[in-house]
């Protein structure tokens, strides 16, 4: 798991099943872990803001691999985006249903080889 490299994260929060492999190296580095979904497989954003407000967690990186920064951003819970997009299309587990706008101010974006870098604040 690629969290689990050098020094890592603080906390780390999982969205869906995990292999015991990665969830004994996270013990035997004493790194907090939690799994938040609900009764459906789905993220439950009340666990998950509560996690983070216990654990003082004011800054997360989110893999939107499986649309978790899609439910966040429509329920009003980013700041601030950062995301690396890659001209590779990679398929994914399923079809989105809805679309996020990405009402942003202050944008600012870089290109880094292959990958243009994007910054904004959400309105």
């Amino acid at each position: 798991h690629p969290l689990l490299g050098e020094d890592g994260p603080d906390v780390v929060i999982f969205h869906g099943p995990v292999e015991n492999q990665v969830l004994d190296e996270l013990k035997e580095r004493g790194i907090p872990e939690y799994t938040i979904i609900d009764n459906e497989g789905d993220l439950d954003i009340s666990a998950f803001l509560e996690v983070l407000e216990r654990e003082r967690i004011g800054s997360i990186m989110v893999d939107g691999k499986d649309g978790i920064s899609d439910i966040l951003m429509r329920n009003s819970l980013v700041e601030t985006v950062l995301n690396a997009m890659v001209p590779i299309i990679s398929g994914g587990k399923g079809t989105k249903h809805y679309s996020v706008s990405l009402d942003l101010k202050d944008i600012m974006n870089v290109n880094l080889g292959d990958e243009v870098i994007y910054c904004g604040r959400s309105n």
